[in-house]
């Protein structure tokens, strides 16, 4: 057999009513379309990048700031000297919208361009606290900085952790 003939001859595309070829084409044209359409766009997937970049820095840049306020804080209570600090978060920045009193959110705009209404934007949860500090192996000293770190910052005292440090 020729391999040629797996392909329509153009004397046979000729003898295609109009209307037929019309189809033929659009149908062509179609799968174009969803091939060409389907392709990844380079300048699509460049803005998402940098959006999870400056998400992660905003929360590592939150999370350094956490760190100097509790050193700080814990630096200044009695038995307490220099203090090293890590705060572990639970998830990012947690937007909350606008809801009617069910489950639906309260929407504004026209057309297709409705959007939720954004009520506020609440930081990271703290889900540990570590801390290094000299006079950390004193019960006081540790009492009363996991009593005012977990006062402060609302968290339990399960999620509060003092280590004295080497002289």
């Amino acid at each position: 057999m020729n391999g040629s003939r797996a392909m329509i001859p153009l004397t046979a595309v000729r003898r295609l009513s109009p209307r037929t070829a019309l189809l033929l084409c659009c149908a062509l044209l179609g799968v174009a379309l969803l091939v060409w359409g389907g392709a990844p766009q380079r300048e699509e997937d460049a803005p998402a990048a940098e959006v999870s970049a400056s998400v992660s820095e905003e929360m590592e840049a939150y999370t350094r700031a956490l760190e100097e306020k509790i050193r700080a804080f814990c630096a200044e209570v009695e038995g307490v000297g220099e203090v090293r600090v890590a705060v572990s978060l639970e998830s990012g920045y947690r937007r909350v919208f606008a809801r009617d009193g069910g489950d639906d959110y309260v929407l504004a705009g026209s057309g297709s361009t409705r959007d939720p209404v954004y009520l506020t934007e609440c930081p990271p949860q703290i889900c540990g606290i570590a801390i290094v500090c000299t006079g950390g192996e004193d019960p006081e000293v540790c009492r009363r900085l996991i009593g005012l770190l977990s006062a402060a910052y609302g968290i339990g005292a399960n999620k509060i952790y003092i280590a004295g440090a080497q002289n």
